[in-house]
Parts: structure tokens; sequence; C-alpha cells
């Protein structure tokens, strides 16, 4: 897979293809650290955080005293969005952090500044000129030339049967989440940031469990 046996030139080509794809790599992964942090939105008071558990307000306080600010901070963190996504009673103020979350680094977020559309594109078009000047017919065959996996064929058709097994329980465990989420919390139309907060509130009522109650209980708690 190195190229060794390529001629010079096909060996000059495959190193920038290399170099280029890890400066596309570092580029996209700092474009989704840069939307990231370019976000927060700012609370005065805990008022509109009701249901977040006080762990969550504490860190949300400390991300704005950070910044030389009182209240509350909220970011795009990934504590920060699951703390609001599945605890939050404001529902506008779980569809502002889902939506916000979900489009990270995209021409819909920060005016396009950090869109990483032409790097994942670049990339793309990278990992076929690569495959191909290695002889293959595409980058999945090039990297099933080091797995278990004998074809992107029969991977493919791997997924489509355990996809075929679980999409079953799934749409019932979803089907129960919307269910609940109708009955016992007035969503007449559960949306996607419903789904987390919604499946909480089940698990609570169903079998008596919190997940805030288990860590705040759990011995690794106190220390």
């Amino acid at each position: 897979m190195s190229g060794a046996e390529l001629p010079p030139e096909q060996q000059a080509e495959l190193a920038k293809l290399q170099t280029e794809g890890a400066q596309l790599s570092a580029k996209f992964s700092q474009n989704v650290l840069d939307a990231t942090d370019a976000f927060g939105i700012y609370f005065d008071d805990a008022a509109p955080l009701a249901g977040i558990p006080e762990d969550a307000l504490a860190m949300f306080a400390a991300a704005a005293q950070s910044e030389g600010k009182t209240g509350y901070k909220i970011g795009l963190q990934i504590p920060h969005y699951l703390a609001v996504i599945q605890y939050a009673g404001n529902r506008e103020l779980r569809e502002q952090i889902y939506r916000a979350y979900v489009t990270r680094a995209s021409e819909l977020s920060n005016d396009g500044k950090f869109d990483n559309t032409a790097n994942i594109d670049r990339t793309l078009e990278n990992a076929l000129k690569t495959a191909k000047l290695l002889g293959f017919k595409n980058y999945a065959e090039l990297s099933l030339a080091t797995k278990m996996a004998d074809t992107p064929e029969q991977v493919l058709n791997f997924l489509h049967d355990l996809a075929r097994r679980a999409k079953p329980y799934a749409e019932k465990d979803l089907a129960e989440v919307k269910a609940f989420a109708r009955e016992h919390l007035g969503l007449a139309d559960p949306q996607p940031w419903d789904l987390s907060y919604a499946g909480e509130k089940l698990r609570e009522a169903k079998y008596a469990f919190s997940e805030t109650e288990v860590k705040n209980t759990s011995p690794s708690a106190k220390y």
C-alpha cells in the first residue's frame, strides 16, 4: 500500500496526495473545532435552564466565568450539548442547540466561515485518485485490502442485513418514545430535539431510573 513499486513520477504524485490528504483532514477538524468554539448562548439566571442537572449548570457557569462573565454560557461541546438535549425542559432551547450542533462547520452556520463542504469534496477526490494510482477501482477496495472483508459488496450486504434485523427494534423503541412524548409531555409532533429528552423522561417513568441520580450516587461522584 506504500506505492513503492510505482514509477518515480507516480510515487511523487502519491506522496503529494497523501500530504494533501493529511492537510485536508487537519483543516476539517480545525473547522469543526472553530465552529464549536464560536458558538455560545448566554443566560443571566437559571430559570430558562429548568431540568438541567446541577453539575451541568456549574459547568455552564464556569464557561461564562472563563470569559469574565456572570450567569451561564452554553456551548456546543459535547457535555454541553448532551446536558441540554437530554434534560432541558425548555423546548426552544433544545431546538436551538440541536440545530446549531448538527450544522456545525457547514454553510448553514457562522455565515459559512468554517464551512467544510469544499474540504469534504476534495477529500473524496483525493481518496479516489489515491486508490486508482495504487491499482484499485475505488477507495473502498483500497481500504479493504488490509481488512478481513473481501469486497465492498460483502460489506454492504452485511450492513444491509444488520439494518434489516435491527430496524424493527429501533422503530419499536422510537414509536414508544414518541407516544410517551405525545401522551405525557404534551408534544403533539415530537421532533429530533425532543427525542433524547422524552427518552430520559420515559426511563424515569418506566423504570424509576435517572442517569443523573445514578451519577450523583455512584462512588466516583464522591471523589
